[in-house]
């Protein structure tokens, strides 16, 4: 039986959610003219629509605490062929992940914003699992 905070999080999700295991690079977008801070590896669990599931090294980009920190994250996810899209999203959740060979990874739950590759993002997700 799933546990509340299951329940709750599965019927609030706008799309469903697609497994697959992409590279990726996450940093705190900090301005155009302030940079950002050091980008960390991470790799999706899943993506939909509307957002994706990283796995990350840890909970925290650099010295900023994911949770305490309101800026928006930039993600360049890899593409399965060649390429990449680079993408802006918010954090919606940070767990201990409990899958972790090392127990410091997280599962970090992102959800994207309006971006240059946001269309790019949809028709990938949109060619990877058959959907319109």
């Amino acid at each position: 039986m799933p546990s509340a905070w299951e329940t709750i999080r599965n019927e609030s999700r706008r799309s469903p959610r697609y497994q697959i295991r992409l590279s990726a690079s996450v940093f705190i977008f900090e301005g155009i003219d302030e940079g950002h801070s050091p980008a960390v590896l991470a790799y999706t669990r899943d993506l939909s629509r509307d957002g994706l599931c990283l796995i990350m090294p840890d909970g925290a980009l650099g010295s900023s605490d994911l949770e305490r920190e309101a800026r928006p994250l930039r993600i360049t996810l890899g593409l399965p062929n060649e390429g990449s899209v680079d993408l802006v999203g918010r954090l919606v959740y940070r767990l201990p992940y409990k899958g972790s060979i090392t127990g410091s990874e997280w599962v970090v739950g992102v959800k994207l914003e309006e971006s240059e590759g946001l269309k790019m993002y949809h028709e990938l997700v949109e060619s990877l699992f058959n959907i319109r």
